[in-house]
């Protein structure tokens, strides 16, 4: 039936773009993890909640919580830092740093030579506990009361910072304890607004790794189609292939599983498909090839850059309509 060939046809697209999506989602795992992109982002979005000020010593604030001990025991490797390397890579501002490290405008032009192992993620509480310290410092002889938090804050030099801290003691009625979930909230806001920043960056280098991914191995969209439009037989084994994937995974390749076993599992996945991508069979097919053959690329380049969960859904999707037309078509034969 021509209803039933078109979800077919669309099962196998589907199944195509999360099979390609999922090769550029490690690829794009990988370009993270060697350029330390999301440590870079939680960088960049510390720095802007503290809008670039300056404590009482002249070091910025995100220099001096990068090298409070609670951080530090984050690193992967602290023994490799100290407070020598904290400074000499912070007094490297350069607000035109380069894209890799995200346009941070200093920690960070040497960011990637000094801290290879910067934490990718810090707790709120462990965040809040170190800018206490460095507001107030502990007094090991007493306890620290909601007053010293106060006089830290007033004694700092007038920046933006200094104006929301004081807006925050201001709004605390009872101890420290309440005025570090205050801290804690504004934390946790300014670093939705950073993971928006990576998901944005994110998507762009996607879109790029896209287009390597659909010209490298010419999977054009507009002839995929065609293929599985004109060869039921082909077009039958992928709509089998892709219903045992979605019955073996409830959820798509994991971003944290290690890089050889993605590896290992896509390579599996595409030794299966029915039809090779490449251009060994390669062969102009009309005057307009290179423009249908633009078309196509384009096409598979922004469908990956949705991304492989988006693909996985979608098919689930293609997948569930499907057993719900097939047994009506059954039946009316």
């Amino acid at each position: 039936m021509p209803s039933s060939a078109i979800l077919d046809v669309a099962i196998g697209i589907a199944f195509v773009y999360l099979f390609l999506s999922l090769i550029c989602s490690v690829v794009n795992e990988g370009i993270a993890s060697i350029f330390s992109l999301r440590a870079k982002n939680l960088v960049r979005g510390i720095d802007s909640l503290f809008s670039e000020s300056k404590i009482a010593d002249g070091r910025r604030f995100v220099e001096a919580i990068y090298a409070h001990g609670l951080i530090r025991g984050l690193y992967k490797n602290p023994a490799k830092v100290d407070d020598a390397t904290v400074a000499k890579a912070a007094s490297a501002a350069d607000p035109h740093t380069l894209e890799l490290t995200l346009h941070l405008p200093s920690v960070f032009t040497l960011v990637q030579q000094w801290f290879p192992n910067l934490p990718a993620y810090i707790p709120s509480p462990t965040f809040a506990t170190a800018l206490i310290d460095i507001v107030a410092p502990p007094d090991p002889c007493k306890a620290r009361v909601l007053d010293d938090v106060r006089q830290g804050i007033e004694k700092l030099p007038v920046s933006p910072t200094r104006q929301a801290l004081l807006s925050l003691v201001a709004a605390t009625e009872k101890d420290v304890a309440e005025f570090q979930q205050k801290v804690e909230d504004w934390f946790n806001d300014s670093m939705d607004r950073a993971s928006s920043w990576y998901k944005n960056r994110a998507q762009v280098i996607l879109l790029a790794i896209g287009v390597v991914v659909s010209v490298g191995l010419n999977v054009d969209t507009i002839k995929l189609a065609q293929t599985l439009w004109n060869n039921p037989i082909e077009r039958q084994a992928t709509v089998e292939l892709a219903e045992n994937y979605v019955a073996n995974h409830k959820q798509p390749i994991k971003n944290d599983t290690d890089f050889k076993t993605q590896a290992d599992n896509i390579a599996a996945l595409g030794q299966q498909l029915p039809f090779p991508f490449g251009w060994q069979t390669w062969a102009p097919t009309s005057r307009f090839y290179w423009l249908e053959a633009l078309a196509g690329w384009a096409i598979t380049a922004l469908a990956l850059s949705l991304g492989a969960p988006f693909w996985f859904d979608t098919l689930n999707r293609f997948m569930q309509v499907r057993s719900a037309v097939k047994p009506k078509e059954t039946g009316k034969n």
